[in-house]
């Protein structure tokens, strides 16, 4: 989760306002900050996930200041990297597998840059790896045939999911990966603090000369 907090401050005119006047500029000022975010979001490239994030923007307050959250899997580790983890590393288990809904027992590397999450690419056939450091699986274009003979306590019969004949390897699944960071996912503090400031600049004058 990504969580940004922002206060009105730096202008001592501010001290004038009534409370109910300053939590409402500091509500303008944090809506235009969550603003900025989603916006920046939806700029990136990729087909859902930072739409995803966008949508999973919200802002609350928090007495006197606006807190903006990003309650998105995986998008602060795009934003900092593995560096900003214990041991720099992400291992398997901790999340869902959007392939098989039960908890993760490997992570899924796209092959190809802008791609989603492995569930929204089935069918997928599992092809195992063997004797690789990290490296443990891949998820290939698949297609749904029936099983000519049993295998081990499943039946002939069944449905199975093979690889599709000269099918695109889809994912490499492994059981540890590092990331970089990626200091486009947000904006930065200084855009962010351009926003809120500016936005405090033309709404103060208004609310003073209202409360005079």
């Amino acid at each position: 989760m990504i969580s940004l907090s922002v206060n009105i401050e730096g202008d001592a005119r501010i001290s004038l306002l009534e409370p109910k006047d300053l939590q409402r500029l500091t509500r303008h000022a944090g809506t235009k900050v969550q603003q900025a975010v989603k916006e920046n979001f939806e700029s990136l490239p990729g087909e859902r996930f930072y739409k995803d994030a966008a949508e999973a923007t919200r802002l609350e307050m928090q007495g006197d200041a606006a807190l903006i959250s990003v309650e998105h899997r995986g998008v602060r580790l795009r934003w900092k990297g593995s560096g900003d983890l214990p041991g720099g590393v992400v291992k398997a288990g901790k999340g869902t597998s959007s392939h098989t809904g039960k908890p993760t027992r490997l992570l899924a590397i796209p092959a190809a840059k802008r791609m989603e999450a492995p569930g929204r690419y089935k069918p997928l056939a599992f092809i195992p790896i063997k004797k690789r450091p990290h490296l443990k699986g891949l998820l290939m274009e698949g297609e749904q045939k029936t099983a000519a003979r049993k295998h081990k306590d499943k039946p002939a019969g069944r449905a199975i999911i093979v690889p599709k004949p000269n099918g695109q390897l889809m994912f490499r699944l492994v059981d540890a990966t590092e990331h970089s960071p990626n200091p486009r996912v947000m904006p930065t503090v200084e855009v962010l603090s351009e926003v809120a400031g500016a936005t405090v600049r033309r709404a103060l004058p208004l609310l003073l000369r209202k409360k005079n």
